[in-house]
């Protein structure tokens, strides 16, 4: 029954990648699932490369069962980079200590001229390669132009030495952004 189940909603997650494809309507699209991973998110990738309507996308992982972190998004991010339309992206298991995500991710804002806004949450325990990872991706965030919003959340509380460090780095390091707008 459940391995029938994650088959419908892969089938259901598929034919909404694939009417995203061809639609010229859609601008606003929020997914929570369990699992972004395979060819949902190579799919969503694709939309990401042809769809020139949809301006706001949200996903956000329901649950902590993700396998591979936020690896899903390392595609996603990849897709941004030539994407056109999207303004608003925001994204739930942004694993820091994934250094491929967190490169991607600089590829996309270093390449990326129309997104305006980002959230990312960060579900893992930070430690020093967060740490050195976001420090790094930091100044891609400062030289990117159309980015107007940032908001990024972390579990933990903010006396934890890496969230303050996290902290701390991101306001010294965006102080000369002359466009971002709001920062959470």
């Amino acid at each position: 029954v459940y391995e029938d189940a994650n088959n419908q909603i892969s089938s259901t997650l598929l034919a909404l990648v694939h009417a995203l494809q061809r639609n010229s309507s859609v601008k606003t699209l929020s997914i929570v699932g369990n699992d972004f991973r395979g060819l949902f998110c190579d799919g969503l990738s694709t939309t990401l490369l042809v769809n020139t309507t949809l301006v706001d996308l949200t996903l956000l992982v329901k649950g902590t069962g993700q396998e591979g972190g936020g690896r899903w998004l390392q595609s996603l991010f990849i897709a941004m980079r030539i994407n056109t339309s999207l303004k608003s992206l925001a994204v739930d298991a942004f694993h820091l200590a994934d250094e491929l995500v967190c490169g991607a991710l600089r590829d996309m804002l270093a390449q990326n001229s129309v997104l305006e806004s980002l959230t990312l949450h960060s579900p893992e325990d930070l430690d020093d390669t967060s740490v050195v990872s976001w420090r790094k991706t930091l100044p891609f965030i400062r030289n990117n132009e159309s980015l107007k919003s940032l908001t990024i959340s972390f579990n933990g509380d903010a006396f934890n030495p890496p969230i303050s460090a996290l902290c701390f780095d991101t306001v010294a390091m965006l102080e000369g952004n002359t466009t971002l707008e709001c920062l959470d």
